[in-house]
């Protein structure tokens, strides 16, 4: 790897002819290196027409509150500079989605400007750093978090980050006491980006060609970075809530909608996911705004290989052994390590892939492109062949710039949004649930009722679908079958606060069904055999009795009370509810 000042520091040219020539040097490299940025202008022209879509509407009533709470919500907040800036935001445009989506817009500019030049300082190539930027300016991926304005902190706390690596590359001791501001800036608007940026300035210590001298020097940073980002991790950890051992089954349980119980299956979901994510970052297609989770049969085994990938990668970068190719595993030590952070694997999140996570990542493969691009231009003699490669490339940054530009349009509206989600083959509770939402705010509750039994197809167990369910077709003016619906919702709502011990919450919900269907009664039947056959017969009783006196013309109820009084062995009354068994 060439070295950060790559020649580019000389003496003065000291005729004016030199002069002239290191004047339109220069102009060269500042409107090659300005390409990029104009790129992703063009691909994002019309996102200042797009409304309030996804989570927007809950940002804005956040932002007005936090307003009218007063400016010391900001301190308060572990995402302040994100806060900040919507506040700031706010005050400037009001309501009008159109400057909030400009913001984002501009962010988004500066930050392939600035990567594009982190690019050309780190191989010192004008070529791969432009191809490096026009990818990263129009990698489909990034839609996400530039078209969403709550998405903003990934794009913020990215250009940050960027901005940190520039300033670490430069060397002075200065520019490295910036880096760390920029870095604690990066955190303030979004922690996981941060720590997956730390590791990057070790890299390029240790990549970068260093004089015999500084070689402490560069020992002693590296020692201090691997702490900030051990700190971190740990942080991180802490207020996840993965170290409290009487939440973490009931967090994964809720993080995961069921689908694991033990911080092993979860991590197999975290494995499972990885396919998925190397997919979106190489070759981004039917992108969603949300994606099913993936099956954790192969996770183990894939689970080995990636254990196996990363052990190697370690000692490749940390051991100092020889490579012929420092440049590309930079690159994928810049993928992997700003993912690992923002995967899931310590849980924080229910999305285990989302585009907007993949901002950061996505940096180190249009690196790797843009490098090798410039590496096979430059060792390529063949014109056809050069040309064939440029082709192959303008190819890319076309189909991806149409790509992103349809994708756009996408995120006009919430029913233009999930459809799409839909339309690109993806099927989830969250995106039928959306779907159906957004029918509703349209009238179209015959629609929305289809999406929202479609979303308890996928979990019936989650009872604020049902809810929601229940209020659609009241909505739609059928009461006789809404209260029908409504009485199952409560059964399954009695089943669930019986199975956590909540008897209060569970009889309430069994009565309300028992007011609202004739069948309604048998709420009382299913509690009262779930209760015994956990070996919880004196709460079964409670259940079963309470039943008994709610309809007493119901001889199965009292029936089934004599059952568990005769299989418990004694008819002594059951204690009061909310007091512990004998």
């Amino acid at each position: 790897m060439q070295p950060f000042s790559c020649g580019r520091h000389q003496s003065a040219p000291r005729s004016v002819a030199h002069a002239g020539h290191a004047s339109s040097v220069r102009g060269k490299y500042l409107l090659g290196l300005g390409i990029p940025p104009l790129l992703a202008l063009l691909v994002y022209f019309r996102l200042p027409e797009l409304g309030w879509t996804y989570d927007d509407p809950s940002t804005l009533e956040s932002t007005e509150r936090a307003i009218a709470e007063g400016w010391r919500f900001v301190f308060r907040s572990p995402r302040s500079l994100t806060y900040l800036l919507h506040a700031a935001n706010y005050v400037v445009s009001g309501h009008a989605p159109a400057g909030w989506h400009l913001v984002n817009l501009g962010l988004h500019l500066l930050a392939t400007q600035l990567f594009t030049i982190l690019a050309y300082r780190l191989r010192a190539s004008l070529l791969g750093a432009v191809v490096a930027g026009c990818l990263f300016a129009v990698h489909p991926v990034h839609v996400e978090a530039v078209a969403s304005v709550s998405n903003r902190k990934d794009v913020l706390a990215t250009l940050l980050a960027v901005t940190a690596l520039l300033l670490w590359t430069h060397g002075s001791r200065s520019r490295r006491m910036l880096a760390g501001v920029a870095l604690v800036a990066s955190a303030g608007a979004k922690e996981t980006v941060t720590l997956g940026a730390i590791p990057l300035l070790l890299l390029c210590d240790r990549l970068a060609p260093q004089p015999a001298e500084r070689r402490p020097e560069v020992r002693r940073r590296g020692l201090l970075v691997a702490a900030a980002w051990v700190v971190g991790v740990g942080a991180m950890a802490q207020l996840s809530g993965i170290w409290r051992a009487d939440s973490r089954e009931s967090m994964i349980f809720a993080l995961s909608d069921g689908c694991a119980s033990t911080y092993s299956k979860h991590l197999e979901l975290v494995v499972a996911s990885a396919p998925e994510v190397a997919k979106l970052l190489v070759w981004p297609t039917h992108l969603s705004a949300d994606y099913p989770l993936a099956s954790a049969d192969e996770a183990p085994h894939r689970l080995k290989v990636i254990v196996a990938l990363v052990s190697v990668l370690a000692i490749l970068l940390l051991r100092n052994v020889p490579s012929r190719s420092p440049a590309m595993e930079f690159c994928l030590a810049w993928v992997l390590l700003s993912w690992l952070p923002v995967s899931n694997i310590i849980p924080t999140t229910r999305f285990f892939v989302a585009d907007r996570y993949l901002y950061l990542p996505s940096g180190g493969v249009c690196l790797g492109a843009g490098w090798l691009f410039a590496a096979v231009w430059a060792r390529t003699r063949n014109a056809s062949l050069r040309w064939l490669t440029a082709g192959a490339m303008s190819t890319i940054l076309a189909v991806w710039g149409t790509a992103v530009t349809h994708r756009v349009q996408d995120w006009r509206d919430d029913a233009t949004l999930w459809n799409a989600a839909l339309r690109e083959g993806h099927d989830s509770w969250r995106i039928r649930v959306n779907v159906a939402r957004a029918m509703l705010s349209r009238g179209d509750a015959e629609s929305a009722e289809k999406h929202f039994r479609c979303a308890l197809g996928f979990n019936s167990a989650y009872l604020p679908t049902h809810k929601e369910l229940v209020r659609t077709i009241y909505v739609s003016g059928d009461t006789a079958r809404a209260q029908a619906e409504e009485a199952r919702m409560r059964r399954s709502e009695a089943l669930q606060a019986a199975a956590l011990g909540k008897l209060e919450i569970c009889l309430q919900a069994c009565d309300r069904a028992s007011d609202l269907a004739s069948e309604g009664w048998r709420s009382y039947l299913d509690c009262g055999d779930l209760l015994r056959r956990q070996g919880r017969p004196w709460e079964a009783i409670a259940v079963l009795r309470a039943g008994t006196r709610r309809v007493p013309a119901e001889a199965s109820v009292a029936s089934a009370l004599q059952e568990v009084l005769a299989s418990g062995g004694t008819t002594r009354a059951a204690p009061a509810l909310g007091t512990a068994a004998p």
